[in-house]
């Protein structure tokens, strides 16, 4: 039911962009089929193939790895903003006056 269910999902989303075209026969079917083909062929290779799910699971740790550095990033600014004594923001008679 539930593979069903995900058939009809599909189907439902690309008659919604078939019907929302303006120009329906621009559409290639064969365009179509390949993109699905080549969607439906990936998600095998990573959900049924053990070297797919490592290939994917070291490509989220890396990703993981540069998020991280943003994260740590931001703390860095943000945290030199607050403990900075020096820094006061601007009073409303120089940003009036400048």
């Amino acid at each position: 039911m539930e593979r069903i269910s995900s058939l009809l999902g599909l189907l439902v989303f690309l008659g919604i962009a078939y019907a929302l075209s303006t120009d329906r026969r621009a559409i290639r079917l064969k365009t179509v089929l390949w993109g699905l083909g080549l969607q439906f062929g990936l998600a095998v290779f990573v959900l049924k193939t053990g070297v797919g799910q490592a290939l994917f699971s070291w490509l989220g740790a890396k990703i993981n790895r540069i998020l991280s550095f943003s994260y740590v990033g931001s703390e860095f600014v943000s945290r030199s903003c607050r403990s900075s004594s020096s820094w006061r923001p601007p009073s409303r008679s120089s940003i009036t006056s400048g």
